[in-house]
């Protein structure tokens, strides 16, 4: 089974077969601020970038109590600097992670999702250089798309507004597998919750 089958088998399986239809399931929006996004590069290192991205949804499906799986779509599109070391990049590129995340119930009202997962990546980095060191173009690499992987952990808290909706707070960091997007990042949740 090549790595590629493995990742989707692992998004998208978990919630096919275990979700019980319509019960439970949230999908919303989920905004993030990324202090350190930077990308794996093949060619050498790469700088990293603060970013927020907007074009990022969820959905999370339960099994059992305090179980469920966390699937998100994330729109990437950024630039990362370059310099005598560093490959610099414009960076498109939409991600697709799973996440399987446990409740743990530390308190009456503190009751946080921890997860972790795998993300397969459809990229697109182009204009790839480095510079000398008095600024000039040093060397150009050719452009990279295809598929990437990654796997990460994260942790989220939320809280019921109304009868469907629901608030809440993430936080995350992706590691890459090969040549993808990593980094942590820190955001919201706006949930409609379907029962």
């Amino acid at each position: 089974m090549s790595l590629r089958v493995a990742f989707v088998f692992c998004l998208l399986v978990p919630f096919l077969t275990h979700a019980e239809p319509g019960k439970g399931i949230k999908f919303g929006w989920a905004p993030f601020f990324s202090p350190n996004l930077t990308v794996d590069d093949p060619d050498g290192s790469a700088d990293s970038s603060q970013e927020f991205v907007a074009l990022s949804v969820v959905a999370m499906f339960p099994f059992g109590r305090d179980n469920r799986w966390v699937t998100n779509v994330t729109k990437y599109d950024f630039t990362l600097d370059a310099s005598t070391s560093d490959v610099g990049q414009d960076v498109k590129s939409i991600t697709v992670a799973g996440f399987y995340q446990r409740r743990l119930r530390l308190s009456r009202y503190f009751k946080p999702w921890v997860g972790l997962g795998p993300q397969i990546e459809f990229s697109d980095k182009t204009a790839r250089h480095t510079l000398d060191s008095d600024g000039f173009l040093a060397q150009t690499f050719s452009d990279q798309d295809g598929v990437a992987y990654a796997a990460g952990f994260n942790v989220s808290h939320e809280w019921q507004l109304s009868d469907h909706i629901d608030v809440g707070v993430n936080a995350e960091y992706m590691f890459s597998i090969s040549d993808a997007i990593e980094g942590g990042s820190f955001g919201a949740l706006l949930l409609y919750r379907l029962d």
